[in-house]
């Protein structure tokens, strides 16, 4: 069970790089699926999950458009800061990709 997270990450970094590569975004969709689950497995003050959290994220607001997917950034994004605290060491970039998410759907 320790190691799902993990697993569910790979896979999901790797349907990343087959969108990146092929443009299906079948594969972009999936990935976010397997990240998403990653996240869900990964315990509450790892020191992995914001990073998993800015990952689902940043694909998300890939698709984002005004009308698509606000409300899924918005939730992530509260999730994303409830996961850190001010001395984590992703803090800066987790203010930093939050100011691009907000950019992404106005």
């Amino acid at each position: 069970m320790a190691r799902k997270p993990v697993l569910l990450n790979s896979i999901g970094i790797s349907l990343v790089a087959r969108f990146e590569r092929l443009g299906e975004l079948s594969d972009l969709k999936d990935a976010i699926s397997m990240l998403r689950n990653a996240v869900g497995f990964t315990p509450h003050g790892h020191p992995e999950k914001a990073d998993r959290l800015r990952r689902v994220a940043t694909l998300i607001s890939f698709m984002t458009t005004p009308q698509t997917n606000t409300a899924q950034l918005v939730v992530l994004c509260f999730w994303l800061v409830a996961s850190i605290t001010s001395t984590h060491p992703a803090s800066s970039l987790v203010k930093n990709d939050m100011g691009d998410y907000r950019d992404s759907v106005h």
